[in-house]
């Protein structure tokens, strides 16, 4: 659940140094014939709490944004989406001209969408699954303007797309998301999902001090462990001192038969919340078999392996509702959260804030396959504000 004060402050300090750095993202959005200011534009660096809306100039300033790179989106209807990774610290003013977009879903003919929204009911649900998640936050989330959706199920394969921006609320973590949804597709033969998504996060207004302190708690919750959590640790390599052990995974495809090898370097003796008594897990030690020692920097490492990176978190032991599904014989036993990752392609760099601007290259699985939406959080959230809002109820 909630770690001590004294091992999250040290997990904190590259995020108190980057925020000495606070640069403003400033630019002009344009489009039309004449090339005119847009009013009303959205404005965000995805994935975090980022976001504005365009002046009647077409003007908009995005301040007090931490050192490091990340992906700009630029969203207006009836218009083409503007996407573009930038540096915080270059501060010139972008010149954003947006080209018209083609009629949503042309190749779908429909008179009413509300008689195609009900005849996809059954879709929504598997959509909302697959992309909402089934934690015990996805049943607290709601997609505030779910009629924005059309789905495409030909072939066994699902797809979903969207008229406008995606409005999630998630009264679990207590977040208004904005997202733009760029593709989506499920098939159900190879049970492959593959989606790209770009979100701007809006803390909800707590109704009381009750409500304030369920939010900050289930945030807490819904970090330590995580893929965000993880990518921090390792940008700052401290993965065992923050609970992650990795090995990676071999399949033996030359070996004949059907077996993996794991690869470790190292056997360490470990203590934890979930394990008061000393149990011994394999690792890696060695940074360099799972970062490119070439293309890595102090600044930004690169991942680079071959296999699956298997991580191993003693922290927090995976969820009841998790246990069922995965493995019903599972259930009654205590098992560490366990998660893996593959390399698609290419390799893949790590942002201070331990956010992924090539993260179309990573595959996750296990525990992480099972946190979407609905437990994630924007790669700019600092877990030291919630811990401040627990202690001071405590304290009270």
């Amino acid at each position: 659940m909630i770690h001590s004060i004294i091992k999250v402050a040290l997990a904190l300090v590259c995020l108190s140094a980057s925020a000495q750095d606070l640069y403003t993202i400033r630019g002009k959005v344009l489009g039309g014939p004449d090339n005119k200011p847009l009013p009303s534009a959205s404005v965000f660096l995805a994935n975090t709490s980022y976001g504005v809306i365009s002046n009647p100039e077409g003007a908009f300033a995005i301040p007090n944004v931490a050192k490091g790179r990340y992906r700009l989106v630029v969203s207006y209807v009836g218009y083409q989406t503007w996407i573009i990774n930038i540096e915080a610290s270059d501060e010139r003013p972008y010149v954003i001209i947006l080209k018209p977009a083609a009629t949503l879903l042309q190749e779908l003919v429909v008179t009413d969408k509300r008689e195609v929204h009900r005849r996809s009911l059954a879709d929504f649900t598997t959509f909302k699954e697959l992309f909402i998640g089934l934690s015990k936050n996805a049943n607290k989330c709601k997609i505030v303007n779910d009629r924005a959706l059309f789905f495409n199920n030909k072939g066994g394969i699902l797809s979903a797309s969207a008229d406008s921006l995606l409005v999630i609320e998630n009264l679990g973590l207590g977040y208004r998301i904005t997202c733009l949804l760029e593709n989506f597709t499920y098939n159900r033969a190879l049970n492959r999902l593959k989606y790209r998504a770009q979100m701007v996060y809006e803390q909800l207004t707590p109704s009381d001090a009750q409500e304030e302190r369920r939010f900050a708690a289930n945030r807490l919750e819904a970090y330590y462990g995580s893929e965000l959590h993880f990518m921090r640790a390792l940008y700052n390599q401290r993965l065992k001192e923050e609970g992650f052990f990795v090995t990676l995974s071999y399949e033996r495809s030359s070996s004949g038969d059907d077996a993996n090898f794991t690869y470790s370097d190292t056997v360490l003796r470990v203590k934890s919340r979930l394990f008061p008594d000393k149990i011994r897990v394999p690792t890696l030690i060695n940074y360099n078999r799972f970062l490119d020692s070439v293309s890595s920097t102090p600044s930004h490492p690169v991942i680079l392996f071959s296999g699956q990176l298997r991580i191993t978190y003693v922290d927090e032991s995976e969820p009841l509702d998790y246990l069922r599904r995965r493995d019903p014989k599972s259930v009654g036993l205590t098992v560490p959260q366990q998660s893996g990752l593959r390399l698609i392609e290419g390799e893949v760099a790590v942002e201070p804030n331990g956010m992924v601007l090539q993260e179309g290259n990573l595959s996750s699985q296990g525990y992480w396959s099972w946190e979407l939406v609905a437990e994630s959080l924007p790669v700019d959230y600092d877990p030291e504000h919630d811990i401040k809002t627990l202690k001071l109820s405590t304290d009270h």
